[in-house]
């Protein structure tokens, strides 16, 4: 529901010894900072969240990511949706969460109202430094000052939130990443740094649960499901298994050129995609593709 909204985006643990070699270690973001390398990784993200065996499997990608990153807390939300779909990626210290669900802090919450005006991202230490500083005294300011001094209460030391629109159209989603071990001015550097690769992740994170976890995602009214029948998704997988040319993936299945381009013709209509290579990316973007 809708009062347990900044305290569920901001404080979400996550364990420090996740499963090792789940995914490519995101620190190589900081190794090779070329276009073509942004790329990669970008389809990185795509490909390793698309082949979540269930939605336990899809959270520990997404925490794996953020610690190579060194960030050990983190939060994920559909702004629009908070009172009408569940929200998995969230867990919140139970104390702060009543503390903050009891002062009501979430009438007034200026996190909520940034991240859905579309103004970019920011951080909790903007919000803390505004309401401190405001020459006068409103309920909201008493409100957030009250919601700043309640975080600090707890060890965080920052937040840096990442809001954009959903890819649906629907609203915006936001990201809210955190780290325990650095003071306001090296937390801010190391944000300027990875500022892309968090921006890549939320597209990645919104775009890829909503088609593979609806559920977890989308409103009743929010469908966006791919029709797409299996033999045409059988040569995508191949096509991208293989990195094999069109003819050869025919040759590979026992079917003709003519048959093939039928099928891979069919793909890219579902797809909406004009290439062969477009009609990949999307259905590894949308998790139709299980490519390890």
């Amino acid at each position: 529901m809708m009062n347990e909204t900044l305290i569920d985006i901001c404080t979400v643990g996550i364990s420090k010894e996740p499963k090792k070699d789940i995914v490519p270690s995101t620190a190589e973001y900081f190794k090779d900072s070329t276009s073509a390398a942004k790329s990669v990784f970008k389809i990185k993200f795509y490909k390793d969240l698309s082949i979540s065996r269930n939605f336990d499997d899809f959270s520990t990608r997404i925490k794996k990511f953020l610690i190579d990153l060194g960030f050990v807390q983190y939060g994920f939300v559909r702004l629009n949706a908070l009172d009408a779909i569940p929200r998995p990626l969230i867990a919140t210290p139970h104390e702060l969460t009543v503390m903050y669900n009891k002062e009501k802090m979430y009438e007034h919450d200026m996190v909520l109202k940034a991240g859905l005006d579309d103004n970019g991202p920011f951080f909790q230490s903007e919000i803390e430094d505004y309401v401190r500083n405001v020459p006068f005294l409103t309920d909201e300011i008493r409100a957030n000052r009250q919601t700043c001094k309640l975080i600090t209460s707890f060890g965080f030391v920052d937040f840096f939130y990442m809001p954009l629109g959903a890819h649906n159209g629907n609203g915006r989603v936001m990201l809210c990443v955190a780290t325990e071990d650095k003071d306001v001015p090296t937390f801010k550097d190391h944000i300027r740094k990875c500022k892309h690769v968090l921006r890549d992740l939320v597209e990645a994170v919104d775009y890829v649960g909503t088609r593979k976890f609806p559920d977890s995602f989308l409103c009743e009214s929010e469908s966006r499901d791919i029709v797409i029948t299996p033999k045409p998704l059988i040569v995508l997988n191949v096509l991208a298994e293989n990195d094999l040319t069109l003819m050869q993936t025919a040759h590979k299945l026992g079917i003709s050129i003519h048959t093939a381009d039928k099928h891979m013709a069919a793909a890219k209509k579902a797809l909406g995609a004009n290439t062969m290579h477009g009609a990949i990316y999307k259905a590894i973007k949308v998790g139709l593709i299980n490519r390890r």
